[in-house]
């Protein structure tokens, strides 16, 4: 402790201060002050250290997710949520771009959500629809209760999107929502998935076209012998390059020269797009009346605007199987 007279320095346990010679009492000393120590600190190179390390993590996590993504099913494809259709009663919004690898025919859908502020049903369902401006089949059917919501899921098929390969990589999505009640339709709504656009190839068919006139090119492209349980069937491609919702169908098939029957198409193809009907002939009625092997086909393509149902143009065409 310390003497209070002098100010010197003497052992706690002392009566008398060494130096001066006054008494020790407890007024008379002063207990020294003991100086806090100081924390001491994570040194300065650790903390570099650590957060060099925890950006290094932060990269090889995002490059793995990434590449993940990139390498899934969708090939890092997405679609952002946002509103895509909405009249006076109904508010169309779409969720995201999925893959589900448990449904084989048609894996790869987009997730809609609708609200209707009216007082009855809504029935929505999208019966065209395009990848990368190739026309492809499509699957929707969504029930929206009056004064509710619901979430419905629009499939393309996966028999299509698989003969060609080069539309794994999805950079586009265009279609129609139509409302079945009132027979409303929308606008084409076009989604961009992120990915780059580029360039498809298709087997356009035959070299000389049955049909190329204003925009539109319609060709004879391949016979599958057994296309379905129903038969065999003559693909055609078909190519849409106006600002026409273009409507295909077929009539008076004939098979070696005598009528046949057939699963008649009837199919819109949405402006600027491309794609393939395929004539079905019923296999049944072909052994019954003898008309194996199919030395020729012949039909009438007829193209139409699906919005005015003006007719276009009357197609003729004859093919010879090889």
């Amino acid at each position: 402790m310390i003497c209070k007279n002098c100010g010197s320095q003497i052992p706690d346990d002392a009566r008398f201060c060494s130096v001066c010679g006054a008494g020790v009492g407890e007024a008379g000393m002063i207990q020294p002050q003991l100086q806090p120590q100081k924390k001491k600190g994570m040194p300065a190179f650790l903390i570099v250290y650590l957060a060099l390390v925890a950006v290094f993590i932060g990269v090889v996590v995002t490059l793995l997710l990434r590449y993940a993504d990139k390498n899934g099913p969708l090939h890092g494809a997405k679609v952002k949520s946002k509103v895509i259709w909405e009249t006076e009663e109904l508010k169309v919004t779409v969720k995201g771009l999925y893959y589900d690898e448990d449904n084989r025919e048609a894996p790869r859908y987009l997730v809609l959500e609708a609200k209707n502020s009216g007082s009855d049903e809504k029935q929505l369902s999208a019966p065209e629809a395009a990848v990368n401006s190739v026309m492809v089949e499509s699957d929707l059917s969504l029930s929206v209760p009056a004064g509710g919501k619901a979430k419905g899921e629009l499939h393309f098929s996966g028999r299509e999107l698989d003969n060609l390969a080069a539309l794994d990589e999805i950079f586009s999505i265009a279609f129609i929502l139509r409302e079945d009640n009132d027979d409303l339709s929308s606008d084409v709504i076009e989604l961009k998935t992120g990915l780059k656009e580029h360039e498809l190839y298709m087997n356009t068919g035959e070299d000389a076209p049955q049909y190329e006139e204003n925009g539109i090119i319609v060709n004879y492209n391949s016979l599958y012998p057994m296309f379905s349980d129903y038969g065999p069937a003559l693909e055609f491609y078909v190519e849409n390059n106006t600002d026409r919702y273009l409507g295909m169908e077929s009539g008076n098939v004939t098979v070696n020269g005598e009528e046949a029957e057939s699963q008649d198409f009837d199919r819109v193809f949405l402006p600027e797009t491309r794609g393939y009907v395929c004539l079905v002939l019923n296999m049944e009625q072909l052994e019954e009346n003898d008309l194996l092997p199919l030395d020729n086909v012949s039909a009438e393509f007829e193209g139409y605007d699906s919005l005015t149902m003006d007719s276009l143009f009357t197609v003729p065409v004859s093919v010879d199987a090889p």
